[in-house]
């Protein structure tokens, strides 16, 4: 049982999505904090850095997964303010 529990906990984090990716599939809308838009699409990241066709629009702190969406937390680009994205 322990081997089993094992191997599907390690097939979970193998097939997992980078945060680049999921960023970069999903449309998000604006919830609370520092805003760039109220809808965001066809980004990209580089590094760290969330861009919106070739111009830099925030740096990603992190992506989560809840039961049935995405949330996306951003910094602006000086690094003062935090907002917060839902996939759509």
């Amino acid at each position: 049982m322990k081997k089993l529990s094992l191997l599907l906990i390690s097939l979970f984090f193998l097939s997992g999505k980078s945060d680049s990716e999921i960023v970069a599939e999903c449309n998000w809308k604006y919830i609370s904090g520092y805003r760039v838009s109220d809808w965001l699409s066809n980004l990209a990241v580089k590094d760290d850095t969330v861009y919106s066709g070739e111009k830099p629009i925030a740096i990603l702190v992190s992506t989560e997964y809840y039961i049935d969406h995405y949330t996306m937390k951003i910094l602006s680009l000086d690094r003062k303010r935090e907002g917060l994205y839902t996939a759509k």
